[in-house]
């Protein structure tokens, strides 16, 4: 009977040393559960906030976009006008030029006629 009280006695201390073990293994998993879950919580956070950065981003360049189609426009109208006015000016002065060179041929000729009427008046 004593072998077997002392059987016990090393199987209970192998038990209760198996119990502590299990209990330390037990406790370093949820350690290393809760780091994991920590880690990840701060990967997902980490993914939520480039996601949202990313979104961002793709506004801005549609917003880049828009005001680059816009300025694009306002150069081509720009240019649009800039030719109008040329060509109205081109036409301003070309009446200019018609109307100086009327005016010169007129002078000329009332040059011409007053000399004709001065040589007239005096011959008579």
């Amino acid at each position: 009977m004593g072998l077997l009280l002392l059987q016990r006695k090393t199987w209970t201390s192998q038990v209760d040393e198996l119990k502590g073990a299990i209990a330390d293994a037990h406790e370093t998993l949820q350690r290393e559960k809760a780091a994991h879950l920590l880690e990840l919580s701060e990967a997902l956070g980490r993914l939520e906030s480039t996601q949202k950065a990313l979104e961002l981003e793709k506004q801005c360049v549609l917003d880049v976009s828009y005001q680059l189609s816009v300025i694009i426009s306002i150069c081509y109208s720009s240019k649009f006008l800039s030719n109008w006015w040329f060509a109205q000016q081109r036409n301003i002065s070309m009446w200019c030029f018609c109307i100086w060179n009327l005016q010169k041929n007129y002078f000329k000729g009332f040059l011409s006629l007053s000399g004709e009427l001065f040589e007239m008046h005096f011959m008579l």
